[in-house]
């Protein structure tokens, strides 16, 4: 009273883990080590702490204006490098 295999079921029944490890030890070996990264990736990032992103620390607006009062000075100082090294006439 058994019902019929369906063909997949029949394929499927014909392999064993070992008999697939057996003949293919590479492809064994890489699946192995691809699941268990994959795993590794899953688990570390739902447990790694949030952090918080680089610009909270560091506002770009206060940084702007520091680098707009910075390059305000370069050309009076570059003029008086200049004019340090040039002779006098």
């Amino acid at each position: 009273m058994s019902e019929p295999l369906s063909t997949i079921e029949q394929f499927v029944s014909g392999f064993s883990p070992e008999a697939l490890v057996k003949d293919y030890p590479t492809a064994a070996v890489l699946t192995g080590l691809g699941i268990g990264f994959g795993l590794g990736l899953v688990v570390s990032s739902l447990l790694a702490p949030k952090r918080e992103s680089f610009w909270s620390d560091h506002p770009l607006g206060s940084a702007m204006s520091e680098l707009s009062q910075t390059l305000r000075t370069v050309p009076k100082s570059t003029a008086e490098h200049l004019a340090g090294l040039l002779p006098r006439r």
